[in-house]
């Protein structure tokens, strides 16, 4: 292979950081496989660089996706819960005016309401 073939196949590690406008230090935490070693002189192949970035992103679409779904069942849970809870209690209050243990506010209302005067003035002295 010829020297010129080399330079559009493969990319120093100092060309490839610069691509991609990040430092080389940055680009060395990638941990992308060289392609081809020369001397002292390591060289990436663009492809295996494309497809290090879109595994990267994959996995981490993954794992939000995973943590958003998750995050959701909670909340359903939480509702569906909440949900059962208040009919349960309203429940119970019906069960409880139609055994006479209690009585509606509204009918409370109305029979304090049309109370005789003369009695609400004597309850009014105690």
């Amino acid at each position: 292979m010829s020297n010129s073939s080399i330079d559009r196949l493969w990319l120093n590690k100092r060309d490839a950081a610069a691509s991609l406008g990040i430092s080389t230090q940055a680009f060395g935490k990638w941990g992308i496989k060289p392609a081809h070693r020369a001397g002292r002189e390591v060289f990436f192949a663009v492809r295996n660089i494309v497809d290090n970035r879109v595994e990267k992103a994959l996995k981490g679409a993954t794992n939000e996706t995973t943590a958003e779904l998750e995050d959701l069942g909670r909340k359903k849970y939480l509702e569906d819960y909440r949900l059962s809870k208040a009919r349960r209690i309203a429940h119970e209050q019906k069960n409880d005016v139609a055994a006479g243990k209690v009585i509606p506010a509204e009918f409370a209302t109305l029979a304090l309401r049309s109370r005789p005067r003369s009695r609400q003035s004597s309850t009014r002295c105690l």
